[in-house]
């Protein structure tokens, strides 16, 4: 048996968060008598993620679960799921930055969050303004509320554009959040499961010659 402190662990917790959400899934669709199509969907969907997890359990450990599931191929889509009425999308976007001064981002959180709460000379109910902004996360963030949550708030001098890249998958399933997310769970609204297929993905590469420049490479099914 593979030693369990195998890098493969972490992964391996991942791909079974996967089969268990796509377990309640499924489950939620045939308890709510959704349509077929629905639930074959997150049947699809349960079998792919149950079978990615049989194998790598395979590959990490050299053991197997009970389940005897093949993975469906992903040409399964109805054509009216990629082009018709009711398909649902997911859109992801990845930008880095560097934080040259990381006090000096957190001060443009602060005044980022003070400037929202003010109207005039009046302050807004529901803002603490007085409260400083003390972390990264929290400054990016109040600049992104700034913007009306837009990544144009993101275009400050305390921040660096690096690379990015932009995805659109067609998803079997609408995004759910569990109420209390098991290991592995924490990224999966950033997970491409079996059954997504990309429609659209633009990468962003900074040219280090000119800092303020950047090659689109576009790919769009």
């Amino acid at each position: 048996m593979t030693d369990p402190t195998d890098l493969g662990a972490d992964e391996l917790d991942a791909a079974l968060a996967r089969a268990f959400e796509a377990a309640r899934a499924h489950l939620t669709a045939v308890r709510g008598g959704a349509d077929d199509e629905v639930v074959e969907a997150a049947y699809r969907v349960f079998n792919n993620a149950s079978a990615a997890y049989d194998e790598l359990l395979f590959e990490t450990y050299d053991e197997v679960t009970p389940w005897q599931v093949d993975t469906l191929d992903d040409t399964d889509f109805a054509e009216s799921e990629l082009s018709g009425d009711g398909m649902t999308i997911a859109v992801r976007q990845r930008r880095d930055y560097l934080v040259p001064d990381v006090s000096a981002l957190i001060a443009a959180g602060t005044a980022a969050r003070r400037a929202q709460g003010l109207t005039g000379n009046h302050e807004v109910e529901g803002i603490e303004t007085d409260h400083e902004v003390t972390e990264v996360g929290e400054a990016v963030y109040e600049l992104l509320q700034a913007a009306g949550g837009s990544m144009s708030g993101l275009d400050v001098p305390e921040l660096e554009l690096r690379n990015g890249v932009l995805m659109v998958n067609s998803v079997a399933l609408p995004l759910e959040f569990s109420d209390d997310p098991g290991p592995g769970e924490a990224d999966l609204p950033f997970v491409c499961v079996p059954d997504s297929r990309m429609l659209l993905r633009i990468d962003e590469e900074m040219i280090s010659d000119d800092g303020d420049e950047a090659e689109d490479d576009t790919d769009g099914t």
